[in-house]
């Protein structure tokens, strides 16, 4: 068997398995769970979400609705992105500092901005530590 043809089997066996893979994926049944809104009394222009960082910026952060494992961040298997950056009105510059992979914080935040992900600015995050 020549080398050509050895490559050719090593990538049609390689791309079958990625199909299959992405195949199952998607057949699979996702777990989704609704996030959950609560308007600040007396104030209806802010809203407090709570969540779990997937991902981390220098300006943003990245919340699902439960924690993520590394394996499902690398292929995107999130239930409930929300991306969040800091608001222009915002008083702490460094808010997004000292933040987790996996840590749960409560979102203090505006109006979300119609997009997948959805996003939303943050005028505060509140660490939350669990029990």
């Amino acid at each position: 068997m020549s080398k050509i043809q050895l490559y050719t089997r090593l990538f049609i066996a390689c791309s079958c398995v990625f199909v299959f893979s992405i195949m199952v994926n998607e057949l699979m049944p996702q777990k989704r769970t609704p996030i959950e809104l609560k308007a600040l009394p007396g104030n209806l222009d802010y809203f407090i979400l709570e969540g779990y960082v997937y991902s981390k910026g220098f300006n943003s952060i990245k919340i699902a609705d439960e924690p993520v494992g590394l394996g499902d961040r690398l292929v995107g298997n999130v239930t409930g992105p929300i991306i969040v950056s800091k608001h222009s009105d915002a008083e702490d510059v460094h808010m997004f500092k000292g933040i987790k992979i996996n840590q749960k914080v409560r979102i203090y935040g505006d109006n979300f901005r119609e997009s997948y992900p959805a996003q939303t600015s943050a005028y505060y995050v509140e660490l939350i530590e669990d029990d």
